[in-house]
Parts: structure tokens; C-alpha cells; sequence
């Protein structure tokens, strides 16, 4: 679903300027009961501290009027994941298998550079740690490619560089 509107969005988006980042972000909703999938005592942003919540962690593009999510994943904990019982109540797949949340946002991130998605500048939180060296290299050389002008010459005055936030 989620490809089908970034499919119909994106080249409006993409009328005001061009994709310069890719945000990964995990984000808690607090829950009062257990029932609910993935539901478990983990960190919540939301409340600042660790509590009952579901986590989903997210992928969307952004320019500088925009932004879109183009990935949108509820995130499995291992309590859930290991659990037949729980897993047969809420009909959950067995090929549906415990993943990090590192991992998953790397699979959007596959998934979206398979689909053709512009390159930008990848965003998270220290927390995340979701890219070795060598894909954050592989990024930014697929960065650089997609600024190269027809002349083969670089419209970027300067590599694109790695920042680091607030811990």
C-alpha cells in the first residue's frame, strides 16, 4: 500500500525540489494492556521510559518541502516472536521471525533503493545503528552518482558527509 501512494505522491513531491534524506525513526505507542501485537515493557520515546507500548519503526524521504513514508513496519519483540501461544491468538505468520529494529529499517531501505527511490543523506537517531561502513559508503557513492550532472560533472561542491548529532 505504501509503495502505491509513494508511487502517486513522489513526483508532486519531487515538483518542489529533490530527495536529500531518508529518515529511519522508531516510534512507541503506549499501551495500557499486553494484547495487542508486540505489545511489551520496552522504551517508549513517547513517555521518555520504559513501559508497556508497541514500537513500529518507520522509513520516509524528505526534501526541503516534504516529507513521505515510504516504510512502515510494527516491530516484533522477542516475547512475541518466541511465543506460540500469543503468535496463534493474533494470527500471526510463522514466516514472520524476530528481527532487530536495526534490521528492519535496513530492509526498507533495500526495499526502497529496489524500488527506485532517489538516494539522500540517511538519518536516525545514535540509537539506531542501522548501517555498517560499507553500506553508509555504498549510500553516498549512490548519492554522488544521482548528483552528477550530464556533463559527468559533480553539481555537489563537496562530498556528502557524515554528521553526528546530539547523543
Amino acid at each position: 500500500m505504501l509503495a502505491r501512494v509513494r508511487d502517486w505522491v513522489l513526483p508532486h513531491i519531487g515538483q518542489r525540489g529533490p530527495i536529500r534524506a531518508w529518515i529511519i525513526d522508531d516510534t512507541g505507542f503506549p499501551k495500557k494492556g499486553k494484547h495487542s501485537v508486540g505489545v511489551a515493557s520496552q522504551y517508549c520515546g513517547q513517555l521518555g521510559k520504559q513501559d508497556n507500548c508497541q514500537i513500529a519503526v518507520s522509513l520516509s524521504i524528505a526534501n526541503d518541502a516534504a516529507s513521505l513514508p515510504i516504510g512502515y513496519e510494527l516491530y516484533l519483540p522477542h516475547s512475541w516472536a518466541e511465543d506460540p501461544e500469543p503468535r496463534k491468538k493474533a494470527k500471526i505468520p510463522a514466516e514472520i521471525t524476530f528481527r532487530t529494529k536495526p534490521q528492519i529499517a535496513l530492509e526498507q531501505i533495500r526495499t526502497a533503493k529496489a524500488g527506485g527511490v532517489a538516494p539522500g543523506v540517511v538519518l536516525a537517531d545514535a540509537g539506531s545503528r542501522v548501517l555498517s561502513f560499507e553500506e553508509r559508503i555504498g549510500l553516498l557513492v549512490d548519492r554522488e552518482a544521482a548528483e552528477r550532472d550530464t556533463n559527468g560533472s559533480s553539481r555537489a561542491s563537496s562530498s556528502p558527509r557524515c554528521a553526528k548529532g546530539p547523543a
